[in-house]
Order: structure tokens, then sequence, then C-alpha cells
């Protein structure tokens, strides 16, 4: 199982980055019609960070894997990964099919996917284009942020 206190450090990197609004606004090719679903990109990216920080790599298959079989149940239902669904036959738990994030990725791939003259109008200072900063390529989070996370997290060593 996955530490409850690495969940919600990855939760909270994802939640305070504003990635998922970014990456969802940037893959809206037509603002008519329905809007794709924020959660599962939400939870794409948190089971992206824990795998890379537990097993060091993030393919699909090891996201699903992890957030279907290696988080406690109870906040796989908190996050969306399970959820109570009642149809004609009754009440059953939906999981999130191995199929949605595929496709998905499929989706991020095609409307972002860069290089090869694929989207020749795509603006290069676009942020989601553009190079990270030489000194670093991550989240960085503000003094605050990581008081409250260290104190969140403080344990008794005593």
């Amino acid at each position: 199982m996955i530490p409850v206190t690495d969940i919600d450090a990855a939760t909270h990197i994802i939640d305070t980055s504003g990635v998922v609004g970014l990456l969802g606004d940037a893959m809206r090719t037509d603002h008519r019609g329905r809007k794709d679903d924020p959660n599962k990109l939400r939870l794409l990216l948190i089971g992206m960070l824990l795998c890379i920080h537990e097993h060091g790599r993030a393919t699909i298959t090891v996201v699903h894997k992890l957030l279907t079989t290696e988080l406690p149940v109870g906040v796989q239902f908190t996050l969306g990964v399970r959820r109570w669904k009642t149809d004609t036959d009754g009440q059953s738990i939906w999981i999130l099919p191995i199929h949605d994030l595929y496709e998905l990725s499929a989706k991020i791939t095609n409307r972002l996917g860069y290089g090869d003259g694929k989207h020749p109008d795509l603006d290069p200072n676009h942020p989601l284009v553009a190079a990270p900063p030489p000194d670093h390529g991550f989240v960085m989070l503000t003094e605050e942020e990581y008081a409250h996370l260290a104190e969140r997290y403080q344990t008794d060593a005593a």
C-alpha cells in the first residue's frame, strides 16, 4: 500500500499546481459540446506522480495498477477511482477502466503533441510548450506550502 502521506502530498502538488486546468484548457479544440471530465486527468496525473515516486516509471498500465490496487480502498473512493453506481440491476461499484487512461493519454498526445511539424501553428512560448527553467523542471512549493506540509506530516521522534 502507498502511504497516505505520499498520496496527500501528490494530490496537493497536482491540485495546487493548476496543471489540470492548464492541460484541460489546452486540450479543448472546441468550446461547444461536452467537456472532458477533469477528474480523470487529475487521477492520471496523481497516479503518474505516485508511480514515478514509488516505481520509478509511469506507464499507463502501472498507473492503473497503482490507482486500483495499491491505494487503500477508502482513498480510491475519495479520489474517484471507485464509486457507487445504481442501475437497473441495483447497486454496484464502478472501477476506473484502464481504457479510459489509454484514451486520455492518446488525446493528450494527439492534441498537444509537438514536433515533426505536427502542430506548426502552436505558439512555442505557450506554457505547455516552452522549455522548463534550466535550473529545475519540478513544481516548486512556496515556503508557506512547504511549512504546511512539513507541519502536517511531522512525527514525534521520541
